[in-house]
């Protein structure tokens, strides 16, 4: 079962998102609700999750500004925006900012696109961070061929001498 992060202040928008994807992927997620970001950023000092899922309309943050706050504590965790507003704008400067998707609340088959949704945002992190750990090993590699031809021509430099 995935953990899932759900910011959301509005109680019947959080009740709605769950049960939409209860409906559409029942046992898949294990949902953990927050009405704030604050509330949010103290949960994830002890608690890990497979995924956040954030509201651009909070208490204590507004349109991006929880997204960034997001994004620079929880790295690593995939993150998807949902908004009641449909701002395509909005929605591609999130991304932009580190959010794998971005949602419009109510929308027709709610329950299979949130559950699709968070799926896919979860699998592209992973894949993000694969191919980030493949560069960092190449990049290792490479500083080792590179050192070790160093080390070659001082000793064939040294032989001619």
């Amino acid at each position: 079962m995935k953990r899932l992060l759900l910011i959301e202040d509005s109680k019947v928008d959080a009740m709605e998102a769950q049960a939409a994807v209860e409906l559409d992927a029942p046992g898949e997620f294990e949902f953990t609700i927050c009405r704030t970001i604050k509330e949010a950023l103290n949960l994830l000092q002890n608690k890990y999750f497979d995924l956040i899922s954030l509201d651009l309309n909070l208490p204590d943050a507004q349109r991006l500004t929880g997204l960034v706050q997001l994004e620079e504590y929880a790295k690593s965790t995939p993150l998807v925006v949902m908004t009641g507003e449909n701002e395509p704008a909005l929605g591609l400067e999130a991304i932009s900012l580190g959010a794998q998707d971005f949602l419009v609340k109510g929308a027709s088959s709610y329950g299979k696109l949130l559950a699709r949704v968070f799926n896919h945002a979860i699998e592209r992190k992973k894949l993000t961070a694969l191919s980030m750990q493949t560069l960092e090993l190449e990049h290792k590699v490479l500083n080792e061929a590179l050192k070790q031809s160093q080390l070659l021509v001082i000793q064939i430099g040294r032989a001619h001498v």
